[in-house]
């Protein structure tokens, strides 16, 4: 059986990260240099590939659930769902935003493509969850086709990945 994590959770989450931008300056999902934070919520070890375009704005993140059960995917309100792919578009739901952000459900396998109107200089990942989160980051540039992956394991709560 999935476990989601409830509101409390997501509150939890979001004040974390209005936190972590306001004692840097920042609001509205970015700081002051463009660093953006976005947050995981899942019960059980998860595992996402993010690929995101880069050199053009407006950009795309392209976020594949690569686990076994449901999880939350919590970004800023801006970025706007703009395909859903392995999955029923009825089945990757987003709660009202708050705080400025938008949390999504991605049942397993799925893919959400978001538009993001301004690309972030800097990425933290939030995983307030117990266990292991397995992140593939591919990053596109797509004036030159530079393509760069890297791979992280979030045993903490936070972690830049960029």
């Amino acid at each position: 059986m999935s476990k989601i994590f409830p509101p409390l959770a997501f509150s939890a989450i979001v004040a974390a990260m209005v936190l972590a931008l306001a004692s840097a300056g920042g609001t509205g999902g970015a700081d002051a240099k463009g660093t953006v934070d976005i947050g995981v919520e899942h019960g059980a070890s998860a595992r996402l590939m993010l690929t995101m375009s880069m050199g053009t704005e407006p950009g795309f993140l392209e976020v594949s659930q690569e686990g076994e059960e449901a999880l939350r995917f919590s970004v800023p309100q801006e970025w706007q769902r703009r395909e859903v792919r392995n999955a029923s578009i009825k089945d990757v739901t987003a709660d009202s935003p708050a705080f400025g952000f938008v949390r999504w459900k991605l049942p397993p396998g799925a893919v959400l493509s978001l538009t993001v109107p301004r690309m972030p200089a800097g990425l933290v990942v939030h995983n307030p969850s117990r266990t292991p989160l397995s992140i593939r980051l591919k990053r596109v540039n797509v004036e030159t086709g530079d393509v760069q992956t890297d791979v992280f394991l979030l045993t903490q709560e936070s972690l830049r990945l960029f």
